[in-house]
């Protein structure tokens, strides 16, 4: 045999080891069939209920000063959270100035609370400062 012989062998042989199976089913005549199996209707899904449970009992307020939780996020605005530690109930005016009852205590500008320096008092609203944390609690009538 020489080369070129041997060259077509091989090649047949790869031809029939890919090809083969889809040449056959062209002519198979039908005479030999296979029972197809029986497919389960019942989809089989993945019980999420746990995490369900979680989803429903986690509350972002829970997670809002623990350390390093939201730095990160550029797109996060932490001002919503943090707006929720405070509840402006009153604001009164005294000689020394404008008074706010914020979470039932009386605080006057420079006073502190949970971290926030109240820098001003209006009216109708009170500003508190942190670092670069800014809110502004507003007066419901």
């Amino acid at each position: 045999m020489n080369r070129q012989t041997l060259l077509l062998a091989a090649m047949g042989v790869v031809l029939l080891v890919f090809f083969g199976e889809p040449i056959l089913k062209l002519f198979d005549s039908g005479s030999i069939r296979t029972p197809a199996q029986p497919q389960s209707k019942a989809v089989k899904g993945i019980d999420d209920s746990g995490i369900r449970a979680l989803l429903t009992s986690a509350r972002p307020d829970s997670i809002a000063f623990t350390p390093n939780i939201w730095t990160k996020d550029f797109f996060f605005d932490r001002n919503r959270i943090i707006k929720s530690q405070f509840r402006l109930t009153g604001i009164s005016k005294s000689e020394d100035g404008y008074m706010a009852i914020i979470n039932d205590e009386i605080m006057q500008k420079g006073s502190k609370m949970l971290g926030f320096t109240i820098a001003k008092i209006s009216e109708s609203e009170v500003r508190l400062k942190r670092h670069r944390d800014r809110i502004t609690l507003e007066l419901i009538e």
